[in-house]
């Protein structure tokens, strides 16, 4: 069995460890609503059964933690449809939501949506793009950006 495991939940303390569970191998803040259901000693006999143990996450948890992620950091209802559609199509997703980009020390503009890998930004442009002055701004913003090697897309 794994020594840190051991370790975790004093199977080898000479002073034999807590009594059920305590903060030093089970309890945390993020839990406390199971506490009174821990103990540590009705799971050391299964555990010392294991010679190895790896816990790996599925694609699919892996894409719906993606995706509860950067639903969240959605600016408008059309990014969430975007991020809807994206995922329906088996597109990669992006790795942030509302990045702001700078240069130096100036803020040049908020994406969207970030592909780090790709240095790409995606702009999602709904109605509040369509006046004269954003248009403009949006502009100046978006050839600055390309300027300093990004990729910038708007949909």
């Amino acid at each position: 069995m794994n020594v840190a495991l051991t370790k975790l939940l004093h199977d080898k303390d000479q002073s034999g460890g807590c009594l059920k569970a305590c903060y030093e191998c089970l309890l945390n803040f993020y839990n406390q609503r199971e506490h009174e259901t821990f103990d540590r000693r009705l799971v050391m006999p299964f555990l010392k059964n294991f010679q190895s143990v790896e816990i790996k996450m599925s694609d699919h948890d892996e894409n719906r933690i993606i995706s509860q992620y950067l639903l969240q950091k959605c600016g408008s209802s059309f990014e969430t449809e975007v991020l809807y559609e994206t995922h329906r199509r088996g597109l990669p997703f992006h790795n942030d939501s509302q990045k702001i980009i700078y240069h130096q020390d100036s803020l040049v503009a908020q994406a969207d949506f970030y592909y780090a890998r790709k240095n790409l930004i995606l702009f999602i442009d709904g109605e509040p793009h369509s006046s004269d002055y954003v248009i403009k701004d949006d502009d100046r913003k978006r050839k600055e950006l390309k300027n300093l090697g990004y990729r910038v897309y708007s949909i």
